[in-house]
């Protein structure tokens, strides 16, 4: 196999880009903590399974997702992606309907 088939069968992309949930950016540096917390949590709540919003912030917002647990509980998976002082960065992922009979 030449080398150029090689190297455009590994970048070849797999299946259809379409397919790939979208990734929603929130960008909270800035806005009222009560107004900002209020925000997400109906963004969350819109979200369609697999799609995901990537969260940025200065500070940590441990109250605030302990509010998200309380809200979503498993719904929502959550994972740090940025935790230096003054750039977080945390990716919330819907995995479930709330309410849904097929969980």
């Amino acid at each position: 196999m030449p080398l150029s088939s090689a190297y455009a069968e590994l970048y070849e992309p797999k299946g259809n880009l379409m397919d790939i949930p979208p990734v929603h950016h929130f960008d909270g540096r800035g806005i009222s903590e009560k107004i900002r917390d209020v925000a997400l949590i109906a963004a969350l709540g819109s979200l369609n399974i697999g799609e995901t919003i990537r969260y940025r912030n200065i500070a940590d917002p441990s109250s605030l997702i302990r509010k998200l647990m309380i809200e979503f509980g498993s719904k929502i998976e959550w994972e740090y992606i940025d935790r230096r002082p003054k750039s977080i960065i945390i990716e919330f992922t819907r995995v479930e309907y709330p309410g849904s009979q097929y969980t």
